[in-house]
């Protein structure tokens, strides 16, 4: 076995060089991992309770700093934008495959996914359409671009106004944990790509099954 001498892990290859968490150097530990982790517990437990508030404190406020900076260079830059772009191309990319998935388990339902450019892709069935189209106004800048999810019914060739059903939007955005994600508007919730896209299609869907109830009354 082999031991990390900085995040104190045990690790059961002998073949490892390097810890796979922080890449320091592996040295060779007990052969009963149980006899360490107890001692690596009572370390543990000792440093918590001797903690410095001040200090914890501090490393509160650096994380703090850290993740307003980093979101401010992802907000105000055309990385920013080119990360944004990545990301509805992977959300996109979800979409075709859960529709292609659907239509291989559930041909009936006709879910279809396609794309009207590469910033707006729409996903329908034969009476609803939801479009998530990315909205960017400044090449430079995160600053008025928005994610809009767009609920409509099919009423023919010519959309009208009155077939929008429900509209959200999102902003691209950081959470706390430094990942990137799209932040709801008119809400709290931050939601990574993948969460993002099962919650388009999920629409989509919910608006199927109130037509299917819906025709069964009738």
């Amino acid at each position: 076995m082999k031991r990390c001498p900085a995040c104190r892990k045990v690790l059961p290859d002998d073949k490892m060089l390097l810890c796979p968490y922080d890449g320091t150097p592996l040295f060779d530990t007990v052969v009963n991992p149980d006899a360490f982790t107890d001692t690596v517990r009572s370390e543990t437990e000792g440093s918590e309770q001797e903690l410095d508030p001040s200090l914890e404190k501090a490393a509160q406020l650096a994380r703090s700093m850290e993740y307003k900076q980093k979101l401010s260079a992802l907000l105000n830059s055309e990385e920013g934008l080119r990360l944004a772009d990545v990301e509805m191309q992977n959300m996109f990319g979800y979409l075709k495959d859960k529709v292609e998935l659907i239509n291989q388990k559930y041909p009936s339902l006709q879910i279809q996914f396609g794309l009207n450019s590469n910033r707006e892709g729409v996903i329908s069935d034969p009476n609803y359409v939801v479009i998530v189209s990315w909205q960017v106004r400044f090449i430079n800048t995160l600053s008025d671009s928005s994610l809009q999810v767009v609920e409509r019914k099919r009423s023919g060739p010519y959309p009208r106004e009155s077939d929008e059903l429900n509209r959200v939007g999102f902003d691209f955005y950081m959470d706390d944990e430094l990942r990137l994600c799209w932040k709801e508007r008119d809400g709290n919730r931050r939601l990574i790509t993948e969460k993002l896209g099962e919650e388009c299609l999920g629409r989509l869907l919910h608006l199927s099954s109130k037509t299917k109830i819906e025709d069964e009354d009738a």
